[in-house]
């Protein structure tokens, strides 16, 4: 008796079989692909995530310190040192030997680009004060917290973008004041407002610019904390 029909029946089952094997093990490879791809996502954006937390200290930290040293009974003092016009600019730098900081110079990785948006003329009309080098602890090592510099200006309506007395004009010449209650452009019984800008870079140069307006409360005759009026992040 000829059995060739069950024959053909079985190779074909068996080509079916290989066939529906492969289709499976295809899917269960796109199906691993997938898991992977996902899992790297999940992990670099958990990196980015931890970086921008460390920026977001780090310029923090740098905000800190130059407000605390803005203080005349600090014994660190920046004091002296500080802008007594709004055309000077003073930078606490945070630098290294292997990995300089000069904010002031466009080929510079730190360069403030920032700082021609909130001052006409940018630094061809400044007047760029001597740096002071940050005394944090690790300051010029690799363990140093990663911001670069703090930026420390006086406050004007133009650099704020704000119209502090509602004229309508944005003056960019004189400098705000804070009495206590509100920012005004009097100096009567008032205490100037400096504008600190700081700028922080993690190792993976994820980048984060902080900015707070700053002022001692009235009377205080340079001696006092200076209190924080606002706080804000820039792009860079």
């Amino acid at each position: 008796m000829n059995y060739s029909w069950r024959t053909h029946l079985y190779f074909r089952g068996q080509g079916i079989a290989l066939l529906l094997a492969m289709i499976i093990i295809l899917m269960l490879s796109g199906l691993a692909l997938s898991m992977v791809l996902l899992t790297d996502s999940q992990v670099r954006l958990g990196q980015t995530t931890q970086a921008q937390g460390r920026v977001l200290y780090a310029a923090l930290a740098g905000l800190e310190e130059a407000r605390g040293r803005i203080n005349g009974s600090a014994p660190d003092t920046i004091t002296p040192s500080l802008p007594t016009s709004v055309s000077q600019v003073l930078y606490l730098v945070n630098s290294s030997f292997a990995d300089p900081v000069h904010p002031t110079n466009p080929t510079s990785r730190y360069y403030d680009s920032e700082y021609s948006r909130e001052f006409p003329g940018g630094f061809a009309s400044a007047t760029v004060l001597p740096r002071i080098h940050s005394d944090q602890p690790g300051a010029g090592t690799s363990t140093a917290i990663p911001y670069k510099w703090v930026r420390i200006t006086l406050m004007t309506e133009a650099s704020a973008h704000t119209d502090i007395n509602q004229d309508g004009v944005l003056n960019n010449s004189a400098p705000i004041y804070w009495d206590g209650t509100q920012q005004t452009l009097s100096p009567a019984g008032g205490s100037l407002v400096f504008v600190l800008t700081a700028l922080a870079v993690d190792s993976t140069k994820v980048m984060k610019i902080l900015q707070a307006e700053v002022a001692e409360a009235p009377g205080g005759g340079g001696f006092t904390p200076l209190q924080i009026l606002a706080y804000r992040e820039l792009s860079y």
